[in-house]
């Protein structure tokens, strides 16, 4: 997040594939698992540079849970 990039995390466990076309361009990506309860739902998450939550999701299709984010991204980096 130093780079000034949105981060996001797919908290599926495995690399959220990029089919929307200039997402692993606008952010970071990291893969992971959510331990927490809170978080069970919850596939991806992107952050903004500051760190506040931009977007979760809870699709369990990585394609459409990528241009969603793109879509989100979109917003953000007007």
């Amino acid at each position: 997040m130093h780079h000034g990039r949105p981060l996001l995390l797919d908290l599926g466990g495995t690399r959220t594939p990029c089919p929307a076309e200039g997402l692993e361009q606008r952010a970071g990506a990291v893969n992971s698992e959510a331990t927490q309860a809170i978080w069970r739902d919850v596939t991806a998450v992107l952050i903004r540079p500051d760190a506040r939550i931009a977007w979760a999701g809870t699709d369990t299709d990585p394609q459409r849970r990528a241009a969603d984010c793109l879509t989100t991204l979109r917003t953000l980096c007007r």
